[in-house]
């Protein structure tokens, strides 16, 4: 059999076709999480919280915002066999206006009968065509916190990870989940501190509730430490 792609390809495009997600760990591991899965890894042990409480580890920079600029309301698929699939959301298209979403290929995908590419189409829209609150990313440091250096080196791509922190205004408190996509760790050589930085993906749980209130503003207020 002989193929046009790279085998990296072939995987990526594998993963397309089934709205899943490839990737290397920190281990060094080739992994793959099918859609079902992609809310991260079902062989972490626990859930670390970070943030501004006294219960959490100590957070010093990343602030909450809504992600509007990721929404995808309108999610055309097309496989092999020139077979198109669309789903829709037109609540969202008159909120955000028609915004389409593209994978890695999002067409030439491997589903063979369009109801497998149906599902998939309407999976992906019941993800992205709604905004939802996230964390570009966050950041801790040994400074602040001695504690880090007994649970970060733990934690792997595709791990969640929760963040609790203070409201601007009142007593309230916002716990979110995310899946953690990417990190950093960099070494101050002159006092030894340790710096460590994660990208995280929207959050998909806030407070219990599955979405984000779209009415409330706090991507634009100011939050502190």
């Amino acid at each position: 059999i002989a193929w046009n792609n790279t085998s990296l390809e072939e995987m990526i495009l594998t993963a397309d076709s089934d709205g899943g997600s490839l990737y290397c760990d920190v281990d060094g591991q080739l992994c793959y999480l099918e859609r079902t899965q992609v809310l991260g890894r079902s062989d972490q042990n626990e859930v670390n919280i970070f943030g501004d409480s006294c219960v959490a580890y100590q957070l010093t920079a990343g602030d909450p915002t809504t992600d509007d600029n990721t929404v995808a309301n309108y999610i055309p698929l097309r496989n092999i066999f020139n077979q198109t699939v669309i789903a829709q959301d037109n609540a969202s298209i008159a909120t955000f206006r028609k915004r389409s979403y593209f994978m890695h290929q999002s067409t030439n995908l491997l589903w063979l009968d369009p109801t497998e590419g149906q599902a998939l189409a309407d999976y992906l829209l019941s993800i992205w065509s709604k905004s939802y609150l996230r964390y570009e990313s966050v950041e801790a440091f040994t400074a602040a916190d001695k504690r880090l250096l007994d649970v970060v080196f733990d934690m792997r791509l595709y791990d969640q990870i929760q963040i609790l922190r203070n409201l601007p205004q009142g007593d309230r408190q916002i716990l979110t989940t995310s899946v953690i996509e990417g990190r950093q760790i960099t070494v101050n050589a002159d006092n030894r501190e340790w710096t460590f930085k994660w990208i995280l993906s929207r959050s998909f749980t806030v407070n219990s509730l599955t979405r984000w209130d779209d009415g409330e503003k706090w991507d634009t207020a100011t939050w502190g430490y």
